[in-house]
């Protein structure tokens, strides 16, 4: 829902496209990549379809802003901008609302003050209260007290649950993300917008690792394959590309021997020659890299295990 209404598309908010600007970003500001070290856990969270096929929606007026708020001599309001009337993620109006205040109006340079603003806004605690101590800028402190005030009204709606609406900030951060020309970044304000966006998306992605370490790892243990992706313990991985789609394969049954003929023949789709040294590299290079991304130990695997003429996956640890 939100990549789309946001118009977010593959190529917007692909891997390269972030690691682009994340690169770019650490350049001009070198200190930034103290905070973030990798983008890599931006890229999962926006690749992941757990949170958002799982979303509620709610009819909505359309696109608020400040431009459609409007409020006349006495004091009434009124809602403008319809065009876009539909049904929308639960939170949209308020996290909308939230990110032009949070992303837009926000004009603070120095990354530890929007640190700050990130720390106090992702405390569940504080959520919906008008208190802003440890910001120490006035115009930040001004901009998460006009935040909270919009977090009290949605607060009965939120409830316990916070963490789908952080993610309607995180998408509304990747749009601003996207929309940035790096032809640009020069500027100081240009280079802190994208700098604060980043931040925001890195933030809220470790929040949401932090919440799913809170499962019971026991339970968890193994590996899971679904079309929501890949979890290892209860932690999301990222494969993506050629390496998912084998992983699906051998998954689907586990536990099951796939010979080398069978891989090249049903997932590769090719006739298999024993002698074609093409087919044999590439069987061993995905497999190699399959490996370096699902086992705890790349060199003594025990989920993707070597077996006399091919290979069987287990998502269970071969303790």
């Amino acid at each position: 829902w939100y990549r789309e209404r946001l118009g977010l598309t593959t190529e917007r908010v692909s891997p390269e496209a972030i690691r682009a600007r994340w690169d770019v970003l650490v350049r001009y500001l070198p200190e930034f990549k103290i905070l973030v070290p990798d983008p890599e856990p931006i890229v999962a969270l926006l690749h992941a379809n757990v949170y958002e096929s799982r979303a509620r929606t709610v009819k909505s007026p359309g696109t608020l802003t400040g431009e459609s708020i409007l409020v006349d001599a006495n004091g009434r309001v009124w809602l403008t901008d319809f065009g876009d009337a539909n049904d929308v993620p639960q939170f949209w109006d308020f996290v909308t609302l939230e990110s032009v205040i949070r992303f837009d109006w926000v004009e603070e340079k120095e990354l530890r003050r929007l640190q700050e603003i990130e720390e106090h806004l992702l405390d569940d605690v504080r959520f919906g209260k008008p208190e802003t101590q440890g910001i120490e800028s006035p115009a930040a402190r001004q901009a998460v007290s006009f935040i909270q005030r919009i977090r009290h009204h949605a607060a009965r709606a939120v409830g316990k649950e916070h963490l789908p609406y952080h993610l309607g900030i995180f998408f509304h951060a990747a749009r601003r993300a996207a929309d940035v020309d790096l032809g640009l970044i020069a500027k100081p304000l240009e280079c802190a917008r994208l700098a604060h966006t980043l931040l925001a998306m890195a933030m809220i992605a470790e929040k949401v690792e932090t919440s799913e370490r809170k499962v019971d790892v026991e339970s968890e243990r193994g590996l899971r394959v679904d079309s929501d992706g890949v979890k290892r313990d209860g932690k999301r991985l990222s494969v993506r590309g050629q390496s998912l789609e084998l992983l699906r394969y051998l998954a689907n049954p586990p536990d099951r021997l796939r010979t080398r003929r069978e891989i090249i023949e049903k997932f590769l789709q090719e006739p298999f020659d024993e002698q074609d040294e093409t087919q044999t590299s590439w069987l061993y290079t995905a497999i190699h890299r399959l490996r370096q991304k699902i086992e705890y130990d790349p060199d003594n695997p025990c989920f993707l295990l070597n077996e006399s003429n091919g290979y069987r996956l287990r998502l269970q640890p071969d303790e």
